[in-house]
């Protein structure tokens, strides 16, 4: 485990050292919500390790993929500049480090940093345009796309073990259909399927031409 001084030094550009002393680093495990929809946001996050995906949950109840997220950055912009609650999930797509900021405790110093106040703003209008391309591009490409795409930012060292129930749902089509590209993914040899219920990717190169415009991150 590298020491807090390495993941101090990745955020000196966009924290002011009197801010620094206030942060918390905290540790995810894969599939922990970060934050979850409809909450009060307490804290901004840092993501300095990992890579989480963004999640919105629709009055009906389905579960939709907004984007996916890595490190450097940042978690709960939005609803800070507008004092809202939290719009999406955001859960680990693998272990995760952040540095937690205490808005109760720190916010008038978040507000007073010139520095952290520009990445902000940066984050948020860069978001911004990844999820209007998300919207307007990746819902059009056939599933096998938006699922290679998944699968390729999901994966840890290779391997993917996701409840695909889940999915089927954030990416919009429907659990038969999932299991059916799957199917087609290991008869390509871009996959392999093991015996408990888990895949290898075989053919990354593959995979992620097939998936290369879905999710910008």
């Amino acid at each position: 485990m590298m020491n807090e001084n390495y993941y101090l030094q990745k955020i000196e550009n966009i924290v002011s050292e009197n801010l620094r002393s206030k942060l918390t680093l905290c540790h995810f495990k894969k599939d922990e919500y970060i934050v979850k929809q409809g909450q009060e946001l307490k804290c901004l996050y840092l993501l300095v390790k990992g890579r989480v995906r963004v999640c919105k949950t629709t009055a009906n109840g389905n579960t939709l993929l907004c984007n996916f997220t890595s490190a450097l950055s940042v978690i709960g912009e939005v609803e800070f500049f507008l004092n809202r609650e939290i719009n999406c999930d955001v859960i680990c797509n693998q272990d995760c480090i952040l540095y937690t900021i205490d808005l109760l405790k720190d916010f008038q110093l978040v507000k007073e940093d010139p520095l952290l106040m520009n990445f902000l703003a940066t984050s948020m209008a860069d978001k911004l345009y990844k999820s209007n391309y998300n919207a307007s591009l990746s819902n059009n490409y056939p599933v096998i796309n938006r699922l290679a795409a998944y699968l390729i930012s999901c994966n840890q060292a290779g391997i993917i073990q996701e409840n695909f129930m889940t999915v089927s749902k954030m990416i919009g089509c429907s659990y038969r259909q999932l299991q059916r590209v799957l199917q087609q993914l290991c008869q390509k040899q871009y996959l392999l399927k093991h015996e408990n219920g888990s895949y290898q990717i075989i053919n990354e190169s593959a995979l992620k031409q097939l998936g290369q415009e879905i999710y910008q991150l």
